[in-house]
């Protein structure tokens, strides 16, 4: 077993490189609410996911021994002591993604954890069977549209999902507009997908 890792490694680790729980979660097979209850201090790892976030943050680059105490590097008593300039940046990296800086940390990961089930459901649902007619074996087209046409709307989701991380689309309330407002395919989709 591994030593054992603090909550605080764990965030770091995260933060340094730009993933968010979600992501680590789903790449460590840890339960992303187990992962976040460590994080604030409301579980202690077992040893197997101990491990496994250790090993992890290891074939990503990082010491995490060296994370739970930073080195500081000690000011020369001749120098003055200079202060950081820092720009402002609209945007951050997480898993990979340009994400706004205006949502934030709460929301960003919601939307992520969101993302990544739609993606898992995406990738089960296109590994299924063609259904195939019983007579001739040809592939029954009509069943198998009526199958497709949800994974489109997910799709859909997830392209929306990245706009609203990327500050490029507001998140839109769950209220539906009634069917006689539609006026845009994107109204239409909205609709269609809080219906799946």
């Amino acid at each position: 077993m591994q030593a054992l890792l603090q909550p605080e490694a764990s965030i770091q680790a995260r933060d340094l490189l730009n993933l968010s729980q979600a992501r680590v979660a789903k790449d460590t097979g840890i339960n992303r609410a187990y992962l976040s209850q460590f994080e604030n201090g409301k579980r202690i790892l077992k040893d197997a996911e101990n491990d496994a976030l250790y090993n992890y943050y290891d074939e990503q680059g990082l010491d995490v021994a060296e994370l739970k105490q930073p080195q500081q590097p000690e000011a020369l008593p001749s120098q003055p002591e200079l202060k950081p300039v820092y720009s402002v940046n609209p945007l951050r990296i997480k898993d990979g993604m340009v994400i706004t800086r205006d949502l934030d940390s709460e929301t960003v990961e919601m939307l992520m954890v969101e993302y990544y089930d739609l993606q898992q459901q995406i990738e089960q649902t296109l590994k299924q069977p063609v259904k195939r007619g019983v007579i001739f074996g040809g592939i029954d087209h009509e069943t198998t549209f009526n199958r497709v046409l949800p994974v489109l709307l997910q799709c859909y989701r997830l392209y929306q999902l990245k706009l609203i991380l990327q500050g490029q689309e507001a998140i839109v309330g769950n209220e539906p507009l009634p069917e006689n407002e539609i006026e845009t395919l994107n109204q239409f989709l909205l609709l269609n997908f809080s219906e799946l």
